[in-house]
């Protein structure tokens, strides 16, 4: 695969980590373990494939993240482990924008699928798998350079940190 180029790299690997996480209640294990998949393995699977994004014309990496990792829109609290999984990927996304913008004009993005209806959600969620991904072609679709280090959710629409 080492010549094989890569026009959207996409991570979407992801686990919810500790359900009944509230304060007082978290397991350090599981806290780890959730950094590891959420966090740690995007910067790595993205630095290792980098290169071959970098030879596409498209040259665009996106991750999947969740507004539950943005600080300005946390109004409920809760939820620990998962939404500093995700705030730290949205950290690590934003230094990989600046640096893989200069090393290798990649264009680099953090996407919000919505709440979808998946094993991870169940039911009570507002979305088909579906339409998220709908609308997150869409917006890889309209991805330009002008975008790097941006926050979308999977109507287009703009994300506070």
């Amino acid at each position: 695969m080492a010549d094989e180029p890569i026009d959207i790299l996409c991570y979407n690997a992801g686990i919810y980590g500790q359900y009944n996480d509230y304060l007082g209640n978290t397991d350090d294990e599981l806290w780890l373990q959730t950094l590891r998949v959420n966090t740690l393995a995007a910067l790595n699977v993205i630095v290792a494939l980098a290169e071959n994004v970098s030879k596409s014309e498209r040259r665009i990496v996106a991750a999947m993240s969740s507004k539950m990792g943005s600080m300005s829109d946390n109004s409920s609290g809760g939820s620990y482990v998962y939404r500093s999984s995700k705030a730290a990927l949205n950290a690590v996304m934003k230094s990989l924008s600046i640096d893989l913008a200069d090393q290798y004009d990649i264009t680099t993005i953090i996407l919000h699928p919505g709440w979808v209806i998946t094993d991870m959600t169940g039911t009570n969620a507002l979305i088909t798998a579906a339409e998220s991904v709908r609308g997150m072609s869409n917006v890889l679709g309209f991805c330009r350079p002008a975008h790097n280090g941006s926050f979308f959710d999977y109507r287009g629409n703009l994300l506070p940190w």
